[in-house]
């Protein structure tokens, strides 16, 4: 659990190198939220190039603009919050289960839209882009957000599963796995082993989120006390004692030595002894 907690780890810190995290993670926030837009873009316009996307004649509900534009409205929203800056703890907590829950959303409908039983969405390739929202998360540096978003995806997962299962009689397979890809089928293994892989990857990430955390951390550190270094020190020095290959030790300098100084021209005057 230590690995979560990187806010007991900026408290620690100068707050001069706190300032830099922040505004590299403000940086990273806004990143994200272009990011995200893009990628709801994307699925608006391969939404608009498919307007046969129903397969019922008759007018029915589709559900898929309405999650696409509740989907746009909330990352414009996150995009402006991350441009002024007032994205704290809680709302970037809640923003990922947003995030999440409409993904989950929007694959749900797939099932009402082409007038297919509930089974019909757990085929969709929509579900790869659960990783893509994971990653997002790992631009900011924090290991908190990234299993956040790992156990919301995990747990849509398994609730858009559940819903299925319940609402589709009778077609649970165990070992048809032919019959699973073939036609309107669940297959209960093939699903608990996508949500066991989006918490692998969910760990994994968040391992090495937070060895990068370290080296940020350390990296922020050394850049505070090489402007600091620069300020006393010739430029010229402080490059190299920072470009130094091997850690400088009290005594010792990789600093080259000073040149020998010239002898004088002028020979030393001797002392004249007082006469008596």
């Amino acid at each position: 659990m230590n690995i979560l907690r990187s806010g007991r780890v900026l408290d620690q810190l100068p707050e001069r190198t706190r300032q830099a995290i922040r505004a590299d993670q403000a940086q990273a926030e806004i990143l994200i939220a272009w990011v995200q837009l893009a990628i709801v873009t994307a699925f608006a316009l391969l939404y608009g190039l498919a307007p046969q996307a129903t397969m019922l004649a008759a007018p029915h509900f589709e559900p898929l603009p309405w999650v696409l534009g509740a989907f746009g409205a909330v990352t414009v929203l996150r995009l402006g919050f991350a441009y002024f800056r007032v994205l704290g703890t809680v709302l970037l907590s809640c923003g990922v289960f947003i995030d999440l829950g409409l993904l989950m959303a929007l694959i749900w409908g797939f099932h009402v839209q082409y007038g297919q039983p509930p089974a019909f969405y757990l085929k969709v390739p929509t579900l790869l882009s659960v990783f893509i929202f994971i990653a997002l998360r790992a631009l900011r540096f924090e290991v908190l957000y990234v299993v956040l978003a790992g156990l919301a995806a995990a747990a849509g997962w398994a609730c858009l599963v559940a819903y299925a299962v319940v609402t589709t009689p009778g077609a649970v397979v165990m070992r048809d796995f032919v019959g699973y890809m073939t036609g309107n089928r669940i297959l209960i293994g093939a699903e608990v082993e996508k949500i066991l892989v989006i918490l692998v990857v969910t760990a994994v990430l968040a391992l090495a989120i937070a060895r990068a955390r370290r080296l940020l951390v350390r990296a922020a550190v050394d850049g505070a006390a090489a402007r600091d270094l620069a300020r006393f020190f010739d430029p010229n020095v402080a490059e190299r004692i920072r470009a130094a290959d091997q850690p400088l030790k009290a005594g010792e300098s990789s600093l080259p030595s000073a040149p020998p100084r010239a002898p004088s021209a002028t020979p030393p005057t001797r002392s004249r002894r007082s006469m008596p």
